[in-house]
């Protein structure tokens, strides 16, 4: 297969990006998360989708399992969020797919979320400097306003990543015994 990108054109990362990861099926994926690194995600997802998933599916998805673990809370969600579709179309052939991207999306939301509440927190240390507006009164009303309501949502957000987790269980199940 050779690869190319619908124009003809890949960049020169995306490019380099692409061959790792097919050489990675025969090794390591440490060059192709090196070169992802240093490129955008919306990059990353267009030579993914208009290089890799349609012509190596399973190495599509093993790059994925492989990136975003490697990505800060929110990178980790934006990235899940340009891929996810992925596990409906182009994916969609390999085992459990629409599972797997939603539970990635869940996952990397639920994560986010306590990154974003967890920095909410962090405006206590600044509402004691003398030279700032923001004083320990509205970070106060700020934690009463958004604590406990993103505490609520993370964790039904890792209800649901166990209820999805389980209902594949048991449909696996279901399927091993027919």
């Amino acid at each position: 297969m050779v690869l190319s990108h619908r124009s003809g054109i890949l960049t020169n990362r995306s490019g380099m990006l692409a061959r790792q990861i097919v050489r990675a099926d025969e090794g390591s994926w440490t060059l192709a998360l090196q070169i992802a690194d240093h490129m955008a995600i919306r990059d990353i997802r267009n030579t993914l989708e208009e290089v890799i998933a349609p012509h190596y599916p399973e190495l599509c998805h093993r790059f994925i399992q492989q990136w975003l673990p490697r990505l800060d809370p929110i990178q980790r969600l934006a990235a899940a969020l340009e891929v996810g579709h992925f596990y409906a179309l182009d994916l969609a052939q390999l085992p459990d797919s629409q599972v797997i991207g939603l539970s990635q999306i869940l996952s990397a939301g639920s994560t986010a979320l306590e990154s974003f509440k967890d920095e909410l927190v962090s405006y206590r240390d600044v509402a004691i400097d003398p030279g700032t507006v923001i004083d320990l009164k509205f970070v106060k009303r700020m934690e009463a306003r958004t604590q406990l309501p993103l505490s609520t949502i993370i964790g039904d957000v890792s209800l649901l990543v166990a209820e999805l987790e389980e209902l594949q269980r048991r449909n696996d199940e279901d399927h091993a015994v027919e």
